[in-house]
């Protein structure tokens, strides 16, 4: 008996890149297919010649779910060529109104996520992209959320800060995709989100929605994410290049006044997560020095001096 396909229009595209993810895949997929809409969507799952179960789990996923999973298994890797070839393809494979990313080791925990967003984009032409909250998941430590700042004109603050918007959470038109002249090609930058916001952001309004859609998965030694403090610094020496990057190509050199705060902050805030005490006290003073503290930026600093300081704002943290 020949199975119905869907033959509405489709309204979106998800776009997931997995590699060598078995353990965390299935809740991926599973927080694309618990999606509740008034629409066709499509998941569009490139894995990227993994060694693992994961291709076979992406397997069978679309073959219980042919109307949403569209696999694309690769037999040899194509990120580490380093050519663009991996936003080709899934360029190539992208045809819904809107496009929403979700990475193969995060996942999506609201059934009810693309329909606010399609809604909301529908209703507000004059808005490119929409972005929520989301919670980190850890092994070691309970989940907390971060919170962006309200909407508005984010270019300005994505060259000064570099990345408030998580990627997991997205959702822009296509229409804009299609129109933004994709610098970041070639350039071997390690991340691919910051360089795309800055395209996105520079072309149409965005807008935050203060709800959590979806669990944002922090693995050590990421490339945003990582135990050897030499490696953070480095990537964000890449997020300051490609910020001086794009606030040269759009002429936009006053936004970077303030990335010396936000530059060392971070690292002081790395160290203290890693509980490197020499770094810490060395960058501290650093951010002493440059009048950058904040109430925040103390806070990580003596905790990390003071485990029992650290005990007690846990303590706090559960209770409120």
């Amino acid at each position: 008996m020949e199975r119905n396909m869907d033959t509405r229009p489709l309204m979106v595209t998800i776009q997931c890149c997995t590699y060598n993810q078995e353990r965390y895949i299935r809740q991926t997929l599973d927080g694309f297919v618990m999606q509740k809409t008034n629409f066709r969507f499509e998941a569009i799952v490139h894995d990227d010649a993994s060694t693992d179960g994961t291709a076979a789990i992406v397997s069978e996923y679309a073959e219980k779910y042919p109307d949403i999973i569209k696999p694309i298994l690769e037999t040899e890797n194509q990120y580490s060529k380093g050519d663009g070839s991996l936003n080709r393809i899934m360029d190539e494979h992208t045809h819904g109104k809107y496009v929403a990313i979700c990475e193969g080791d995060d996942y999506w925990s609201d059934p009810l996520k693309l329909q606010k967003q399609v809604d909301f984009l529908e209703s507000h032409p004059d808005y490119g992209m929409v972005h929520t909250d989301y919670d980190y998941v850890t092994g070691r430590r309970k989940h907390f959320r971060e919170k962006p700042n309200e909407d508005g004109n984010w270019f300005p603050r994505i060259i000064t800060e570099g990345l408030p918007i998580g990627t997991l959470t997205v959702m822009f038109r296509k229409e804009l995709y299609d129109k933004i002249p994709r610098l970041y090609m070639g350039k071997g930058w390690p991340m691919g989100d910051l360089p795309l916001w800055c395209e996105l952001a520079y072309l149409g309004k965005i807008k935050y929605i203060p709800e959590v859609t979806s669990k944002y998965r922090l693995l050590n030694n990421s490339a945003s994410h990582s135990d050897d403090l030499e490696k953070m610094i480095a990537f964000k020496d890449a997020c300051i290049e490609i910020r001086q990057f794009y606030a040269n190509y759009y002429g936009v050199q006053l936004y970077l006044d303030g990335y010396d705060q936000y530059y060392y902050r971070d690292i002081l805030r790395f160290t203290c997560i890693l509980h490197d005490i020499p770094k810490a006290k060395h960058y501290y003073k650093i951010a002493k020095s440059k009048d950058l503290l904040t109430i925040q930026t103390r806070i990580y600093y003596y905790a990390t001096l003071f485990p029992v300081l650290e005990k007690l704002i846990g303590l706090v943290r559960e209770i409120h």
